[in-house]
């Protein structure tokens, strides 16, 4: 039985396989050893098959974290048989295209990398076909450069998946090997896409066998062209809601990319290299229409949830709008052998904060919102889409993002006694998750002295603080900074504390000022004076040493003191020690007062080598030495006696004796002056106010000088009750009251304030008091008298009678409690029958009805019937016949009750009414008959009735001018409502004012604006007109601004009043000077100047900067008292001038007023002169005014300028201004 068997060979079996790893666009060689396979020599050719390999669905390459799917080869990489014509091939169905195409594996957020490395399937027509034989797609990434081969693609359909022979330029494509040898051949692997691929080398001699090397290589995705940082600060919005918190870590940045891939045009510029002849110029060719053509648009994708882009597709063109191939390949050379001639820059990505909310040309927007401040790593990968090949440019960019919260920045002073420490408790607040571990710095400082500082070396830093700080998340914490000033230092100093995991910094800008030490102690004495006391100090070594740097070395100390009476050594040694510490030393100090009293002053000890000191306060109580002898002194309360006690000055110089007088009521001179060996007697008065109890009070007169020492007298003071003072007494009407004053004289030096009480509160009060002080007399409230030093004060006794017969007494008792014993007065009185009373008044307009109440007291303790009538008289007080019969009448009684019975002391009120027909004064007479047991009794009340005219329906005048100038203007006022008869050349008219002072302002009063206004009557010219008027001629001269209106009264001397509302109108004045000042920023300078009253009495005063000045303005006083005009000095202003801030020229009016006068100032306010090159010497400040003879007129002297001047420059006064009285 025969068989034909037939071979059938699908696949082989690889002898050796080796692995190969590189990144994309990067070429690999390696050198692989063949061995023979056979026992005999062989002459091997050489074919070879490659392709790229499709992992399993959802499978992830560990080296470029991506999966690359399957090209249209067999999934098993088939090489077919040397022999046999017709070979069985294993084409991949539907099912497994699919499964390749799914086979995908993010990168960073999502990115579709499964369309790397899937080769696009071309068109079917031969055209196309041809075109895409020259794109990048069609590049093979295995090459022999031995033979001159890429082999040929699992791909290539017409191959049929066998290995191509040779053509005849690659006939030498043959390896020989002897038997049991080996032979080297180069492979060479340069990937254009991500994946895995798998390489075939068949060795075959068709008389001994074959054999098969595979080669597996993975391409990782392509090196990164660029690191890019980003340095990002947070910014200092508040973190308190959600939504400021996220935007205070949300950072855009504009990306640009550039047109070209620099890896890629290295790889293609090998391939093109490979190529000889015409094929080289086709292939450059294809490769540059593959570029212009499929490779403008671009995919963004980040590894990092951080980063996003605002718009993930890009697409690169050149300036024209052209798009450009992403290659680093230029447009005019192309690709040769030399590589990229573009510079590097050229290539160079950037990457910088975005113009507007849309991208620039070839530039994509980065939106970064990391989750706080830290470092953030990511890489962005470009790749290009929706290429017609199927080809791919891989572009990779690392970011480095350093996110940062915002420096604080803070100033900080310290002020502190020298020697002594503070702690200042910085607090630190982390609001983020991770504990923060803060490294304190200290820079470099420095320090200058102020005031008598040590020479030679420079201080030691007075600020210190732990090394570190931890605070924890969500926590806060404080950090200790010490300031130790050594001496009378200032300096200045950065302390910064940084947080080393983020970078942030908490920076302080430190300024110390050391000051003078405080006191080591406070020491207190207690002796006698005339006797001494030791007290020994502690005097120690201070750290300044000798000068030299020798903390160890002796020490010598100055001593002074301001405490008088006191006896020492004038320097004190400390000596050298090698410990350097807690070296103290005794200094005793005598003290002998020759005076008792309080002592105070201080004990300073310098070094004399640097200048440091330590001092004590000193405290010393001295009681006097043992009394001379004890006199007894005696009087009656506001009595006086006195005593003479003899002194003697037994030195060769006049001696001055300070008297120092203890108890009350004693009064001498406060010093005696005695010539040499002179003597003398000083007069002792004791005036007591309150009456001592028992044998007396204890005093005591001291005598004490500085030469002679102190001696003193025991008093034993006794103060008597005096007896009690009678007044005048005191007669009037019944119904009437009748007055007396009463004077009070105090003799001691302390004011008084007495109360009083009055026994016989019935027929007896006090009314009001006044107190007179060198002739000026006030007005007081009669609830308490006011007494003067050595002044008096009188009070005012009313008496109201209730009897006819019998006198009426009372005691009135002055008093202060504990201060004055009781001062009585007694007083009687008694009444007399009644007549013609006090008149009164009733006035109304003319036919308008005024009604008033009278009331009359029954002035008796028992009940009492009167009789109330009202008696016209004959004639009205314009001489008139009384009113026509059955007219109404003028005045009218509207009590219409008869004979009314009054109780004791009781009450009736009577109204009355008032209804005038003209300007005139009409009288008549209200009489009350007593009744009964008082029946001779009769009590007559005159009645005036003033007519004033309607009000006038006019203003009679507006008189308007600048304040300090003067108008004039006549008006004429109309006589309303005047009698038919009346004539006015035949009257005699008077004016006044009235004026409510309230309406024009502070300061201002009725007399000031009355004194501006002067009012001349002038001629009455005759007419025929039916109503009166007179003639005025009107003057306002204001010397301040007045806005307002008064009322001119213009009275008739036989009874009437017209009123005539005058509008008063006076502006403000010119500005009186105006004043500069020069000042630093947050520094203070000012300008003084004085100011008199511009009249002979003085004046109070208001000062003030009007509305819309500068807030940096401030003058000082507000208020005060100018002196009178003529005065040597007058009342000083000082306007301070304080900017906080650079911007226009400050500026500012300020306002000072007076009763009758204002002062007006312009105040600017400017900055140092800021030219390079110049110095101000210091702030300036200046008056402007045109002529001192102007400041004097107005009574203004500039007093001082500058910053704290003391100066006492004055300006020429100048003499006879005019005085208004």
């Amino acid at each position: 039985m025969v068989f034909l068997l037939e071979s059938n060979i699908v696949s082989r079996k690889p002898v050796r396989i080796i692995q190969l790893e590189t990144k994309t666009y990067e070429k690999r060689v390696e050198e692989i050893v063949i061995e023979n396979q056979f026992p005999a020599n062989a002459n091997f050719k050489l074919s070879m098959t490659q392709q790229q390999q499709t992992p399993p669905s959802g499978a992830e390459s560990a080296t470029t974290g991506m999966a690359g799917s399957g090209s249209s080869a067999t999934a098993s990489g088939v090489l077919p048989s040397s022999r046999g014509g017709s070979r069985r091939q294993t084409v991949r169905g539907p099912a497994a295209a699919s499964q390749a195409a799914n086979s995908t594996t993010s990168f960073g957020m999502g990115s579709d990398i499964a369309a790397f490395g899937s080769k696009k399937q071309f068109g079917k027509t031969r055209g196309e076909d041809a075109d895409s034989a020259w794109c990048i797609c069609a590049q093979q990434p295995f090459y022999v450069p031995d033979f001159g081969t890429s082999g040929s693609s699992g791909d290539d359909a017409e191959a049929g998946g066998g290995l191509s022979v040779p053509s005849s330029g690659l006939s030498g494509a043959s390896v020989a090997i002897r038997k049991s040898g080996s032979a080297k051949v180069k492979l060479e692997f340069l990937p254009l896409t991500p994946g895995n691929y798998r390489c075939q080398l068949l060795f075959l001699d068709e008389n001994i066998g074959e054999f098969l090397y595979e080669v597996h290589a993975v391409a990782s995705l392509p090196a990164s062209l660029e690191t890019l940082e980003l340095q990002c600060e947070a910014s200092t919005a508040a973190s308190g809601a959600a939504g400021a918190a996220a935007a205070r870590f949300r950072f855009v940045r504009e990306l640009t990319i550039p047109v070209k891939n620099p890896l890629l045009n290295r790889a293609l510029t090998v391939f093109v290299e490979r190529a000889n002849g015409h094929l080289r110029t086709k292939l450059k060719d294809g490769l540059k229409r593959c570029e212009e053509n499929h490779h403008t648009s671009f995919h963004v994708d980040f590894n990092s949830p951080y980063f996003t882009a605002n718009v993930p597709e890009l697409t690169l063109t050149n300036g024209s709008g052209k798009p450009l191939p992403a290659s680093g390949r230029s447009d005019g050379s192309g690709v040769d052998a030399s590589g990229p001639k573009v510079p590097l820059k050229a290539n160079q990505a950037r990457l910088g904060t975005p113009r507007s909310v849309l991208a620039g040309t070839n530039s994509v927007l980065i939106d970064f919102q990391p989750k706080g401040a830290g470092r953030y790593a990511c890489k962005l990968l470009l790749r290009s889409r929706n290429t017609v090949c199927g080809s791919s440019d891989l572009r990779v960019y690392d970011l480095i993002a350093k996110v940062k919260e915002p420096n604080v920045k803070t100033q900080l002073e310290f002020v502190a006694p020298a020697r002594h420490s503070i702690v200042q408790e910085i607090p630190l607040s982390n609001p983020t998750d991770t504990t923060w571990s803060l490294k304190a710095i200290f820079s470099n400082g420095n320090a200058d002295s102020a005031g008598n500082a040590q020479v030679g070396r420079p201080p030691a830093s007075m600020f210190s603080g732990p090394p570190s700080l931890v605070v924890p998340a969500k926590r806060s914490a404080t950090y200790p900074l010490t300031f130790t000033p050594s001496w009378i230092y200032h300096e200045t100093r950065t302390f910064v504390l940084l947080n080393t995991a983020t970078q942030q910094q908490f920076e302080f800008e430190l300024s110390g000022y050391g000051e003078e030490p405080l006191a080591q102690d406070h020491i207190g004495l207690n002796c006698q004076a005339r006797s001494s006391i030791v007290h020994n100090f502690d005097v120690f070594a201070l750290p300044g040493g000798n000068g030299s740097g020798d903390a160890n070395a002796a020490q010598v100390f100055k001593v002074e003191s301001d405490l008088r009476d006191v006896v020492g050594a004038s320097t004190l040694t400390v000596p050298a020690s090698a410990g350097g510490s807690n070296r103290v030393v005794k200094y005793p100090l005598t003290f002998s007062p020759l005076v008792s009293g309080s002592y105070f002053g201080s004990v300073t000890f310098t070094n004399e080598a640097t200048s440091e000191y330590l001092w004590y306060t000193v405290e010393a109580s001295v009681s006097p030495p043992d009394p001379e002898t004890t006199l007894e002194m005696r009087a009656p309360v506001r009595g006086a006696v006195g005593i003479e006690i003899g002194l003697a000055n037994p030195l060769d110089s006049e001696t001055t004796f300070a008297v120092e007088l203890r108890g009350l009521g004693l009064l001498g001179p406060s010093t005696f002056t005695l010539e040499a060996r002179q003597s003398g007697v000083y007069e002792l008065v004791y005036s007591p106010l309150l009456v001592t109890t028992g044998n007396g009070e204890e005093g005591a007169i001291l005598f004490s000088s500085d030469a002679v020492g102190q001696f003193w007298y025991r008093l034993n003071l006794v103060a008597e009750p005096a007896a009690a003072q009678e007044l005048d007494d005191m007669s009037c009407a019944v119904g009437d009251v009748c007055t007396q004053p009463l004077w009070l004289q105090n003799p001691s030096n302390q004011e008084l304030q007495l109360q009083y009480r009055v026994t016989n509160t019935r027929n007896f009060s006090i009314k009001g008091s006044s107190a007179s002080n060198n002739g000026n007399t006030s007005v007081k409230t009669p609830t308490r008298v006011l007494l003067p030093p050595f002044g008096r004060a009188s009070v005012v006794v009313e008496y109201t009678p209730s009897s006819l017969s019998d006198f009426e007494s009372t005691s009135i008792v002055f008093y202060e409690k504990d201060v004055a014993s009781d001062w009585e007065f007694t007083i009687r009185g008694r009444g007399r029958a009644p007549s013609v009373m006090k008149p009164l008044v009733v006035t109304a307009r003319v036919n308008e009805a005024a009604s008033t109440l009278f009331t009359f007291k029954n002035p008796f303790a028992g009940p009492l019937r009167v009789d109330v009538k009202l008696v016209a008289d004959d004639l009205d007080g314009n001489g008139s016949p009384p009113s026509p019969r059955g007219a109404s009448p003028v005045f009218d009684m509207l009590l219409k009750k008869r004979r009314v019975l009054l109780e004791s002391f009781g009450l009736l009120q009577v109204p009355i009414s008032f209804l005038p027909r003209a300007v005139s004064e009409t009288r008549a007479q209200l009489v009350v008959h007593g009744g009964d047991d008082y029946a001779e009794l009769e009590w007559t009340y005159p009645l005036r009735g003033v007519a004033e005219a309607p009000i006038h329906p006019r203003v009679l005048a507006v008189l308007a001018c600048q304040a300090r100038d003067a108008v004039e203007k006549r008006v004429e006022c109309e006589l309303l409502a005047a009698p038919e008869d009346m004539v006015p050349s035949d009257e005699t008219f008077s004016v006044e004012w009235e004026i409510d002072a309230g309406r024009f302002g502070p300061m201002a009063t009725p007399a000031a604006i009355e004194r501006a206004l002067t009012v001349t009557p002038l001629p009455v010219a005759s007419s025929s007109r039916s109503t009166a008027s007179l003639p005025y001629s009107i003057r306002f001269e204001p010397l301040r601004p007045y806005r307002g209106s008064v009322a001119l009264l213009v009275k008739k001397n036989s009874g009437g009043l017209w009123r005539f509302d005058v509008v008063l109108d006076a502006g403000d004045p010119p500005v009186d000077d105006v004043l500069t000042i020069e000042s630093s920023l947050n520094q203070t300078s000012s300008v003084s100047f004085q100011l008199r009253n511009q009249f002979r009495q003085p004046a109070a005063f208001l000062a003030e900067f009007s509305a819309g000045s500068s807030s940096a303005f401030t003058v000082y006083p507000a208020e005060g008292e100018l002196p009178p005009y003529g005065s040597d000095d007058g009342a000083a202003f000082v306007v301070s001038f304080t900017p906080t801030g650079y911007g226009k020229m400050q500026s500012g009016q300020l306002v000072i007023c007076t009763e009758e006068m204002q002062w007006t100032f312009n105040v600017k306010g400017t900055y140092p002169d800021a030219t390079p090159g110049s110095r101000a010497s210091g702030p300036a400040s200046s008056l402007s005014l045109s002529s001192s003879a102007s400041r004097a007129r107005l009574g203004i002297t500039q007093s001082s300028s500058g910053s704290g001047s003391n100066s006492e420059q004055r300006a020429e006064r100048a003499k006879g201004r005019r005085s208004r009285q």
